[in-house]
């Protein structure tokens, strides 16, 4: 239960990992399951990983592989977007960062 005596729904959420049918290479996605039927949402599936959920539940952070600099390349991006994959942005470049985490500011 919550605080206010709501009830409290949890999902997990977890990068998706998919075999493509036309090559061997897998596939990364963001998906998200709650843990009492089982029920699994995909969110995304062009190659996002490692999500990690705002405290208040209503964003996601996650890296993209695919954001685009500038003059066309190609780096590891560190994006949000609200828990229903929409509203999406580029918060910084991320090449050689790993792992997220929400932290409130002091």
């Amino acid at each position: 239960m919550a605080l206010d005596g709501q009830a409290v729904q949890h999902r997990f959420l977890f990068t998706r990992v998919s075999k493509n049918a036309k090559s061997a290479d897998r596939e990364l996605g963001l998906a998200t399951v709650r843990p009492d039927d089982m029920d699994t949402v995909r969110i995304t599936d062009t190659g996002e990983s490692e999500p990690a959920w705002a405290p208040d539940a209503e964003w996601i952070a996650y890296y993209d592989g695919t954001s685009t600099l500038a003059g066309g390349g190609h780096e590891r991006g560190l994006m949000v977007m609200t828990r229903d994959g929409n509203s999406v942005r580029l918060v910084a470049n991320a090449k050689d960062v790993t792992g997220i985490d929400w932290q409130p500011i002091p």
